[in-house]
């Protein structure tokens, strides 16, 4: 009968046994941070090659101006579903502010607001460019009626609202951005507003009521 004899070492054959390695807490946390690290270097890579496939284009062909990006503008307008973003690339413009910046000077001449981009925003989902009190109204109420129907939601809103209390960051909770990133789903799903709105003029109805739910909250006491 053949017998192999093996060893703690090399086998007979020449063959080193296979060794289990059993990574410390240590490697573990740096394997992790490597990992992360490495995604954002991959995140930062697409968005580098995205903006650069912008500025391509626009170099290749020259981005639509005067009544030619007014017309454009408004045909993308009745889709009722893009925004400064997609209407830079569908008109070669190379981002959304310096699209904005071009269309607002053809559509309002001699006016100035803060962004053109939120009111191209605004343009091209039909919404008006800037809300009422009223109509914040409105939509804080809206927001506050489908977060409240959800637990998820419910518990991601009275997050953020407690560590607006603590430190005055609305992302600072274990939900982070959560009570933000629901905006486009909720909008997807549609709404009962009489007038459309955007996911700018949305979160920032959010914030605005998320802050005064924080006002309601009452301070555990130590005594």
């Amino acid at each position: 009968m053949l017998q192999l004899r093996l060893a703690f070492g090399d086998d007979i054959l020449g063959i080193a046994p296979a060794k289990c390695l059993v990574a410390s807490p240590a490697d573990a946390d740096a394997n992790l941070k490597r990992a992360l690290e490495q995604l954002n270097e991959n995140e930062a890579a697409v968005a580098e090659a995205i903006n650069e496939a912008r500025a391509e284009h626009a170099r290749s062909e020259p981005p639509l101006a005067g009544s030619a990006l007014l017309e454009r503008i408004d045909q993308l307008a009745t889709q009722r579903s893009l925004d400064s973003q997609d209407a830079a690339i569908l008109c070669h413009w190379p981002d959304a502010a310096s699209i904005g910046q071009a269309w607002f000077e053809l559509k309002h001449p001699g006016k100035s607001v803060p962004s053109p981009m939120l009111v191209l925003d605004a343009y091209l989902v039909g919404a008006p460019p800037f809300l009422s009190k009223a109509q914040r109204d409105l939509v804080g109420d809206w927001y506050r009626s489908k977060v409240s129907a959800n637990p998820e939601y419910t518990d991601a809103v009275t997050g953020a609202a407690k560590a607006f209390v603590l430190i005055g960051d609305l992302n600072a909770s274990a939900a982070g951005m959560a009570w933000q990133t629901i905006i486009p789903d909720l909008l997807e799903q549609g709404h009962d507003l009489e007038f459309n709105v955007t996911k700018e003029q949305v979160t920032a109805a959010a914030a605005r009521w998320i802050v005064a739910v924080a006002d309601t909250f009452t301070p555990p006491s130590l005594d």
